[in-house]
């Protein structure tokens, strides 16, 4: 089973309750909520994947650089 397809299915049947239940005033509320909430899911995704490809290139860069070897 996918995640995402399951999350899909929830959303579904929450989204029938929901508009049964909640009021429209307060569905336009929690929609902008939620795309508010998933905007900063993306962006917080996003800067850990950018901070890891720095790493990632800075470990490299580290990696190619001479060592310096000392004689006696």
């Amino acid at each position: 089973m996918c995640p995402g397809r399951i999350a899909g299915e929830a959303a579904q049947l929450a989204g029938t309750a929901f508009s049964e239940l909640i009021p429209p005033e307060a569905q336009v509320h929690l929609v902008n909520a939620q795309r508010e909430l998933f905007l900063a899911l993306k962006v917080t995704i996003e800067h850990h994947a950018r901070h890891a490809q720095t790493e990632e290139r800075r470990t490299r860069r580290e990696a190619r650089r001479p060592v310096k070897i000392e004689l006696e």
